[in-house]
């Protein structure tokens, strides 16, 4: 079976396609697992072959491959800050181990304020109808009493990672999920000064990735930039948020498979990366796993099947790979032809698939 794929930079200018041979051998690579693979150059073309006699071995683009946690048991994190009167947080969230009825419901944020506490001043619970439907509680409490409201939203499909995000200006608080705006909901005007991720008691025992606060509920428009920016660094130019400034971004970076800061996040603290309210482990437990920009390389359709002892060769330029083991353990090759162009010139991918 053979494909040929042309993306990426179509127009390489004066550069010279050298054509210099690469090759990586990788073996027994454990069934639902991946390998982040990069070259030191961008590919004129790329083969994988897979050396196993069952199972498939799926590889697709991506140079984000950051991580996220999963609670493995019931438990939370916790971060404090300075209160904000006007805010959104917005992250990204696997729905893959939501609940499949009201009673099954999972508590995905608690957002704490400074006269309500942590009574679900502001909450969101959630469940799964169906595989293109979730359903959520949004709570609001004033002066002890908490209301919620439901609200249904139509997903192209519930298990993989979506993101979240929470506007309040004031009394009035809206919901985002993929950045778009689904629920509006008056409620207290308290402000907020801290998020838990997961609960004592009815946690969400999923995915968490990119979270950011900023110090302003953020226009329609904004919330849609976050969400399309996806694992991008918040921090740079290129993000254009005006109506507030970004006070805290968690990460949820392990470096497990590729180094993306000196001091990783670990088994009890999630930091902050641009000040200093970091998330902290209050109980149970999370594991490093792989982030949505990595996850949805391969549910979300951008990936590519190779099935047992089959080769395929791909005209791409790149700068990296990831390939996932599905069915069983996979042994496979990869080998590439490079151009001369140094893999540092070739811009990042802003999300799973192939930059045009």
């Amino acid at each position: 079976m053979s494909f040929n794929y042309t993306a990426g930079l179509q127009n390489v200018g004066s550069y010279q396609v050298s054509g210099q041979p690469w090759l990586k051998t990788i073996t027994s690579l454990a069934d639902g697992s991946t390998q982040f693979i990069e070259f030191p150059n961008v590919t004129k073309k790329l083969t994988v072959k897979n050396n196993t006699g069952s199972g498939t071995c799926l590889f697709g683009f991506c140079t984000n491959p950051g991580s996220g946690i999963n609670f493995s048991s019931t438990g939370n994190i916790e971060s404090t800050f300075a209160a904000l009167t006007d805010f959104t947080v917005s992250f990204w969230c696997d729905f893959t181990e939501l609940g499949g009825s009201s009673g099954a419901r999972k508590r995905i944020i608690d957002v704490n304020t400074p006269s309500e506490g942590s009574s679900n001043a502001f909450s969101m619970h959630m469940y799964k109808n169906s595989d293109t439907e979730i359903e959520f509680r949004f709570y609001t409490t004033n002066s002890g009493t908490a209301t919620f409201d439901i609200i249904t939203v139509g997903v192209d499909t519930v298990n993989k990672w979506h993101n979240v995000a929470l506007s309040v200006s004031g009394t009035s608080h809206k919901v985002y999920i993929d950045g778009l705006h689904v629920a509006t909901r008056t409620g207290t005007g308290a402000g907020a000064d801290g998020l838990i991720v997961g609960s004592a008691s009815a946690a969400y025992q999923g995915g968490y990735d990119q979270m950011t606060l900023w110090n302003a509920a953020l226009t329609d428009a904004e919330v849609l930039t976050l969400a399309e920016y996806g694992a991008g660094d918040p921090t740079l130019p290129d993000l254009s948020i005006t109506s507030g400034a970004l006070v805290s971004w968690w990460a949820f970076e392990s470096n497990l498979h590729k180094t993306f800061f000196s001091t990783p996040d670990d088994a009890n603290t999630i930091f902050d990366r641009v000040a200093a309210n970091n998330f902290t482990k209050s109980a149970g437990a999370y594991d490093f796993v792989d982030g949505f920009n990595l996850a949805n390389v391969f549910n979300g359709g951008h990936a590519l099947s190779l099935g047992s002892s089959k080769m395929i060769e791909v005209s791409c330029k790149t700068k990296s790979i990831v390939v996932k083991a599905s069915g069983a353990a996979q042994d496979f090759d990869v080998s590439v032809s490079l151009t001369g162009i140094e893999a540092s010139r070739m811009h990042d991918l802003t999300g799973p698939g192939i930059d045009e």
